[in-house]
């Protein structure tokens, strides 16, 4: 945000979120660019792995670990100006634009850089290999990762392609008496009032946006204390206690399906969800200290009232 500032007067950042002409943007640290740093790590290993090839050695294991670790710098470079274009030119996740800019600072902050350096430093040591006949064979173990990654692909696109990301058909409520909605693209239902905060959030197995809530307030600034397995209202759920200078809040959170059936698995959610069609919620209750924690559970059914799929 600040460096965005530095160059669009417009622009104002608070934690996480930035505003570009009253436009919202949130950056998400549980997702952000996992994709290209798979991709990246995927593309230096063949890029040394054609040029040690060309150049007819087998380069040390220390020089390939260090261009390695030279990969994860030049992605996070990447990852950096991904996240200021695509905010600066307002592209949207899941548009043209905003794939295209992936790319292009792929190409531009890792591949082109990383090409270069291995050609001109990776041959610089490293012994011999056989000479071997020309073949068009490909080594097993990429052709492996290969299948791999075509038939995990094809599964998430084709197979559940409706439990990938989110469609606006989920079944949460638009209104819960006694607290303001707000709904961000991803599918997130914010149910606030001055009390308390509901945050409903449909979760999909095969989604790379699925992580901790915790890592959400601490992108909005708060210190997370004594967090695990407790229970609230008898019912069991995570419980944590959330410190910034201004503000000190207790939180609670759980998974729901559709029929309000709970879970405190992660292993538990992601089943159900690939093998019985069932859709799953995380559920996040946050509120000043426990007695309010406790009477928002209450005021909300535990969260089951923002599932408008349980009002039919």
């Amino acid at each position: 945000g600040k460096v965005l500032a530095l160059v669009n007067g417009s622009v104002q950042a608070v934690d996480s979120r930035m505003w570009v002409d009253g436009q919202e943007f949130t950056v998400d640290p549980g997702c952000m660019g996992l994709r290209l740093v798979i991709t990246a790590f995927i593309l230096s290993l063949l890029i040394m792995q054609q040029v040690a090839k060309r150049k007819g050695l087998r380069p040390p294991r220390w020089k390939v670990s260090a261009f390695l670790a030279l990969s994860l710098v030049l992605v996070i470079v990447a990852n950096f100006f991904r996240i200021v274009l695509t905010v600066q030119f307002r592209s949207p996740a899941g548009s043209v634009s905003h794939e295209l800019i992936g790319l292009a600072t792929l190409a531009v902050f890792h591949v082109l850089p990383m090409f270069l350096l291995v050609r001109r430093f990776l041959p610089g040591s490293g012994r011999p290999i056989e000479e071997e006949p020309p073949s068009l064979r490909m080594a097993p173990w990429l052709v492996g990762l290969l299948g791999l990654m075509v038939l995990v692909m094809s599964v998430r696109e084709f197979v559940v392609p409706n439990r990938a990301r989110f469609t606006g058909n989920e079944g949460l409520a638009q209104e819960i008496p006694g607290f303001e909605l707000i709904v961000s693209r991803d599918g997130v239902h914010k149910y606030v009032n001055a009390e308390a905060t509901l945050i409903v959030k449909p979760m999909f197995p095969l989604s790379f946006s699925n992580h901790h809530p915790l890592l959400c307030w601490r992108a909005d600034g708060y210190e997370v204390v004594g967090d695990g397995l407790g229970d609230l209202a008898g019912e069991p759920c995570y419980r944590a206690s959330l410190q910034r200078p201004d503000q000190h809040l207790h939180t609670a959170w759980w998974y729901a399906d559709d029929q309000g059936n709970r879970t405190t698995s992660e292993w538990h959610w992601r089943w159900e969800a690939l093998t019985g069609g069932k859709q799953y919620f995380l559920v996040n209750l946050a509120a000043r200290d426990t007695d309010a924690l406790l009477f928002v559970s209450a005021q909300t059914g535990n969260g089951r009232r923002a599932l408008a799929a349980l009002e039919r």
